[in-house]
């Protein structure tokens, strides 16, 4: 799946085909009108593909993030618009990240973002995942907009070296910060259904780190 920025991921869409409703939950890739008619570019998660369709074999879409219908093709197109307009993408390119106020996650998101990418498979759902834990964890970002936090996340691209000299720090968190980041981690990691090589081999030396200095944290992995 293409690393772009939606905050249309979690989305449960009805589909219309051969006369048959059915369901699919997916990610709305991008969304754009050609000839009076609005096409949609789905992946869904359960097959791990994407797909071009015409709006008219769409029936309505919800977010399950926030349970929000949109009852037809055209709200929700309208809506995205507003959250994909050339305004907005020029304010992006214009925004000054101030790191200082996410210092105290500077250990956390190296990791993160490691293992996210360690298999060149970064995809939004990994993203959403680091987002939301920088969003629980530092509730002074409430006030912060998602292009922003988005925008810092994408300077962060640790290499192994950085991994490695963040697990010499994590040793100073306390159990519980310690378990909830491996269990971040190990969700972000499974986010496509499998554990990879690369995946596998860093999550054994996150956890043998934390092992050699008196935490066992209990993920299930």
């Amino acid at each position: 799946m293409a690393q772009d920025n939606l905050r249309f991921y979690n989305m449960l869409v009805r589909l219309v085909q051969n006369n048959r409703l059915f369901e699919e939950r997916a990610a709305v890739k991008k969304v754009w009108e050609k000839d009076g008619n609005i096409f949609f570019d789905f992946y869904f998660y359960r097959n791990h593909k994407s797909y071009i369709f015409d709006s008219h074999f769409v029936r309505n879409l919800t977010d399950l993030t926030n349970e929000k219908l949109y009852k037809t093709p055209r709200i929700f197109f309208e809506e995205y618009l507003k959250e994909h307009n050339p305004e907005a993408e020029s304010e992006k390119k214009k925004v000054i990240i101030d790191k200082k106020i996410f210092e105290p996650l500077d250990v956390d998101i190296v990791i993160m973002r490691f293992l996210s990418s360690c298999e060149k498979n970064m995809t939004i759902v990994k993203e959403q995942i680091i987002y939301d834990f920088i969003c629980k964890k530092l509730p002074e970002t409430g006030g912060l907009s998602r292009q922003y936090i988005t925008a810092y996340l994408s300077e962060i691209q640790p290499k192994e070296d950085d991994f490695y000299q963040a697990l010499n720090r994590i040793v100073k968190k306390s159990p519980e910060e310690a378990e909830e980041l491996v269990r971040e981690t190990v969700k972000i990691c499974q986010s496509d259904g499998q554990l990879h090589y690369n995946e596998k081999l860093y999550l054994a030396e996150l956890l043998q780190t934390l092992r050699q200095n008196g935490v066992t944290p209990s993920v299930g992995f």
